[in-house]
């Protein structure tokens, strides 16, 4: 197995080390990694195979050039082969899935389906429905 050597905060590093919650919701001060730490979780729980995973966010634009490109950063340094279908999903060679959310459209996470996990960035700007969406989703 190889070994990495990643330089992330105490915060960061508090939240990769928290447990096996289910859905995780990020909101804290400006500036404090959440999005990176989120994307570098996305892949960590996608390395174990066929995880279905949903990554949402307050807005498209904040999905797709944000919290997308934290996840294309970490897939590529542990080069992990994977497809990418613009703010919609990647789909690992291993068989798990990140599938896209925004805010914007809460209702689009209906119909969703085996979800393993999900996590939401920016929490505080999402609307409440987001989160009970989501938890409709899981395949616990």
């Amino acid at each position: 197995m190889a070994t990495y050597n990643i330089t992330i905060s105490k915060f960061q590093r508090e939240f990769l080390e928290r447990g096996d919650e289910p859905l995780l919701i990020l909101a804290t001060g400006i500036s404090a990694g959440k999005s990176k730490v989120a994307g570098l979780w996305c892949v960590m729980e996608t390395m174990k195979p066929n995880t279905r995973i949903i990554a949402a966010a307050q807005n498209f634009k904040a999905l797709s050039e944000v919290l997308f490109r934290e996840i294309k950063y970490w897939l590529n340094f542990f080069k992990i082969d994977y497809s990418y279908k613009f703010g919609q999903k990647f789909v690992l060679a291993n068989g798990s899935e990140i599938f896209g959310a925004s805010a914007e459209n809460p209702e689009g996470i209906l119909g969703f389906t085996d979800i393993s996990a999900a996590i939401i960035d920016e929490a505080a700007y999402c609307p409440a429905e987001l989160y009970h969406y989501i938890r409709r989703s899981y395949a616990w």
